[in-house]
C-alpha cells in the first residue's frame, strides 16, 4: 500500500488507559459527522471544513465507574489515527501516564519511550512502536485541571515520516471547545527525536542571512513543523553513517541504492545529489514499499523518491487521487494545484505551498510504470524559483536502473509554471 495514493492503516490499542469494569452504550459519531458531541462534557469536538478529517465510530466508547469516566473519541485523517481522550474525576496525573506507558507495552510486540515532557499543565511522551512488523510512533499528551487531575488527553498514530505533518494538520483544523488538538506540542523537542531535526554533527557558519532561495532539508522536507534553520551547512569530506546501518537498507557506496524490496537500482551523480546522513529517515523501508531521500549538493532541494507495487492503478487513478481534498490537505499548508498531466505510463501533479518558515514552496509529484510491475513516485521541492534547476538536476543526475527516470514533464513546461 502506498502513501501517495492510499492512506496507510495504523494498528492501534483501543483501550489504553485505565480499564474500567464497565462500557456504557452511548450515541457515536458518524464517519461523515464534521462535529460530535461529547456525551461526557457536552463540548464539541469539531474536525473542520476541509474534508482532511473523519471519525471512526468502530472504536468509539464511554467507560465508567463510580465518580470516574472516560470518552474515548476517534478520528483519522493523512496517514495517522487520532485519539481524543476526555477525562472527569480524581486522576494522579504520573500514575494516568504510568498506566498508558504500560498498556502501550502490553499492546505492542516492541515499545520504548524516546522522548518525554513533564511541563505542568501539559505533559507529553513519544514512544517507537511495533506491531506485526509494521513501525510506527505514538504521541501522547494531556492536560491537567486546576485540581491536578488529567482531564484531556490526545493521542496519534502515525508512520514516522508522516507523525510531525499530520499533527500539524490536526492542530490548524480539529479542536475540542476553544482548544486546538494537540493542545501544546514542542515543535522543536519531536522533530529532534524522530531525527533530521539535529546538525550537532556538522560543522556549522555563523551565516543566518537567509532567505528564501537558501531553504534547507529540516526546513522543506515533509513541510514539518518547526523553527527555521538559519545556518549554513558545511558538508564533511567522507560520508558518516552515524551510527546508522544505511548498507542494510541499500546504501552501496556514496551513489548508489538498491531496494531491498523490488531490487530497482537508483544512482546519482555526486557533483549534483549527495545521500543525507544526518536525516533519520533518508532510507525508509516500509509496509511493502521503500524510499530513499537526496538532496541537491547546493542544499536548495530535495527528492524524496519511492519504489512500490503497481497494484490496480493507473496514471489517470493516481493523479485524480491527487486532486482530492484528501490528498491535497495531507500535503500541507496554503496548497495550490499549479497543473497536472498523465501520459500512456506516467501522471504528475504539480502544486505550491509554505515550507515550516512560512517561505513558498513548489512541488512535483510525478509516477513512473516500470515494466517489472512497478511505480516508482519522485517528490522533488524546491524555493519555486529554483524548481526548474532541481527539476534539470534531477533529469540529469539520476537514474533508474542504469537509464534516466521517465518523467511527465519537459523542463520548459515547469519553467512555464514557475512564478
Amino acid at each position: 500500500m502506498n502513501r501517495f495514493w492510499k492512506s496507510t492503516t495504523i494498528a492501534v490499542a483501543t483501550t489504553l488507559l485505565v480499564a474500567m469494569p464497565w462500557l456504557s452504550a452511548s450515541a457515536q459519531p458518524a464517519a461523515s459527522d464534521t462535529v460530535f458531541v461529547s456525551e461526557l462534557t457536552g463540548e464539541e469536538v469539531n474536525l473542520g471544513n476541509s474534508g482532511a478529517f473523519e471519525f471512526m465510530p468502530d472504536v468509539y466508547s464511554v467507560t465508567e465507574s463510580g465518580d470516574y469516566a472516560e470518552e474515548y473519541i476517534w478520528y483519522t485523517g493523512g496517514y495517522s489515527n487520532f485519539e481524543v481522550i476526555l477525562v472527569q474525576g480524581p486522576t494522579d496525573a504520573t500514575e494516568y501516564m504510568d498506566i498508558t506507558d504500560s498498556n502501550m507495552g502490553t499492546f505492542y510486540d516492541a515499545w520504548d519511550v524516546i522522548d518525554s515532557q513533564d511541563d505542568g499543565d501539559t505533559s507529553w511522551f513519544l514512544g517507537e512502536a511495533n506491531y506485526q512488523g509494521t513501525d510506527l510512533l505514538v504521541y501522547f499528551e494531556y492536560q491537567t485541571d486546576v485540581f491536578g487531575d488529567v482531564d484531556l488527553a490526545y493521542m496519534q498514530f502515525a508512520d514516522p515520516i508522516d507523525l510531525l505533518n499530520d499533527m500539524e494538520l490536526s492542530q490548524n483544523e480539529v479542536s475540542i471547545g476553544t482548544e486546538m488538538l494537540p493542545m501544546d506540542p514542542d515543535w522543536d523537542a519531536l522533530e529532534s527525536a524522530i531525527g533530521g531535526g539535529s546538525t550537532d554533527d556538522v560543522d556549522a557558519t555563523a551565516e543566518t542571512d537567509v532567505n528564501a532561495e537558501d531553504a534547507k532539508l529540516d526546513d522543506i522536507l515533509g513541510q514539518v513543523r518547526g523553527t527555521s534553520n538559519d545556518e549554513e551547512v558545511e558538508a564533511t569530506a567522507e560520508t558518516d553513517l552515524a551510527g546508522e546501518d544505511w548498507e542494510s537498507m541499500g546504501l552501496e557506496g556514496a551513489d548508489t541504492w538498491v531496494s531491498p524490496t523490488f531490487d530497482s537500482e537508483i544512482t546519482w551523480d555526486t557533483d549534483s545529489w549527495e545521500f543525507p546522513t544526518d536525516y533519520e529517515y533518508a532510507i525508509y523501508l516500509g509496509d511493502g514499499w521503500d524510499s530513499l531521500t537526496l538532496t541537491t549538493v547546493d542544499g536548495l532541494g530535495y527528492v524524496f523518491i519511492t519504489v512500490d507495487q503497481q497494484f490496480d492503478n493507473t496514471p489517470q487513478s493516481i493523479v485524480d487521487y491527487w486532486q482530492t481534498d484528501e490528498f491535497l490537505a495531507s500535503r500541507g499548508p496554503d496548497v495550490e494545484v499549479v497543473d497536472v498531466a498523465t501520459t500512456r505510463d506516467s501522471a504528475s501533479i504539480v502544486y505550491t505551498s509554505t515550507n515550516t518558515a512560512g517561505e513558498p514552496l513548489m512541488t512535483i509529484m510525478d509516477v513512473t510504470f516500470e515494466d517489472d510491475g512497478t511505480a516508482v513516485f519522485s517528490e522533488i521541492s524546491a524555493a519555486p524559483e529554483r524548481l526548474d534547476d532541481v527539476y534539470q538536476q534531477y533529469i540529469d543526475g539520476v537514474e533508474l536502473n542504469g537509464a534516466p527516470i521517465n518523467l511527465t514533464w519537459d523542463v520548459e513546461e515547469i519553467q512555464d509554471m514557475q512564478p
